[in-house]
């Protein structure tokens, strides 16, 4: 292992013409500080060497091509916008490594093919193409072929446009237009989320004399939705699972309901009858959207969940208030 790791390193710092810091730490995925010059390479026992050699000819694609602007402009357009201008930027990147290095293709294919096996990216029974635009451009330039997402004219444009961006300034001219494009999108999915958020509310409003309590952070701007599982449900799912003598295949056991960050903060304030701020701080925010497909367990097994969300919180919420009251951990 010891020995895998120097050979990769040397490798790494070959490949980038630089003498860059290499190091290894326990973390989910690989990645370059453009600032220090330091690669960050996770330890992973079950990491194939294919696997390794895409981390790494990625992350130097980053230290060969991705300029200091990209720090600037990425603290200057805020959370949600930083990660549209990853994306393109991690294209750009990666064919460019592929043309500089043509013996990297082979292996970033296979280990794009590894990754998606272990289902990296949390695609597995998903419908790809009902995902935002931006997440199912990341998953194209990844995965190409094997994630079978379509694009409309429109969204085409953009992505043929990313498939060609040669500059970082290209890059930023089109992650600009293409976070303004999806802006609308944005807000259709926030509006969706509102409506769902409205059927779910309990009777009453907060009361407009009451004081504001704490403040709660919340990392980009909260409008990226989430679908949450009750745990009665969750280990309902799987008994079902197990007890299964005619299926035992990978299954999505999740609820369907999905929610915004921000209205699922408002309908646990609701709960509490508490009121609070929303305080919106940088930091990472994942993918815009993401929920369960049910359709396959359902099919199988017979099972769906039987808690709606609010009921869920509200059983949540005693449980938890109940043991800070008694002072137990």
């Amino acid at each position: 292992m010891l020995n895998t790791q120097i050979s990769k390193s040397t490798l790494a710092k070959l490949l980038a013409t630089e003498n860059i810091s290499v190091e290894y730490r326990k973390v989910q995925t690989a990645s370059f500080d453009l600032v220090n010059r330091r690669l960050t390479l996770p330890i992973m026992n079950d990491t194939t060497p294919e696997m390794t050699d895409l981390l790494v000819g990625h992350e130097v694609g980053h230290a060969l091509d991705t300029p200091q602007a990209y720090v600037t402009a990425a603290k200057a357009g805020g959370s949600a916008f930083s990660t549209f201008l990853n994306v393109v930027e991690d294209a750009r990147i990666e064919r460019r490594m592929k043309d500089r290095y043509p013996g990297l293709r082979k292996p970033m294919a296979i280990a794009y093919r590894q990754f998606t096996e272990r289902d990296f990216f949390g695609i597995n029974g998903q419908d790809v193409n009902a995902m935002l635009l931006i997440d199912r451009i990341n998953l194209h330039f990844k995965i190409g072929a094997m994630a079978g997402i379509n694009f409309n004219a429109e969204e085409m444009v953009f992505v043929n446009e990313i498939d060609n961006a040669d500059t970082f300034s290209e890059v930023k001219d089109i992650a600009e237009r293409l976070y303004v494009f999806c802006k609308a999108e944005l807000d259709q999915k926030r509006e969706d989320a509102k409506k769902e958020f409205e059927k779910l509310k309990i009777d009453g409003e907060f009361d407009d004399n009451e004081d504001f309590g704490d403040e709660i952070e919340i990392w980009g701007d909260g409008d990226q939705t989430r679908s949450f599982l009750y745990i009665d449900d969750c280990i309902e799912g799987i008994r079902h699972l197990m007890n299964s003598e005619t299926f035992h295949g990978p299954v999505n056991i999740g609820a369907d309901q999905m929610i915004s960050i921000n209205d699922t903060v408002d309908l646990v304030a609701q709960i509490a009858g508490k009121t609070i701020r929303k305080k919106h701080i940088d930091g990472p925010t994942g993918v815009r959207g993401r929920n369960s497909n049910n359709e396959l367990i359902e099919e199988k097994l017979n099972w769906r969940p039987s808690q709606n969300l609010k009921e869920g919180l509200k059983e949540t919420y005693r449980w938890i208030n109940f043991n800070v009251e008694n002072g137990k951990q």
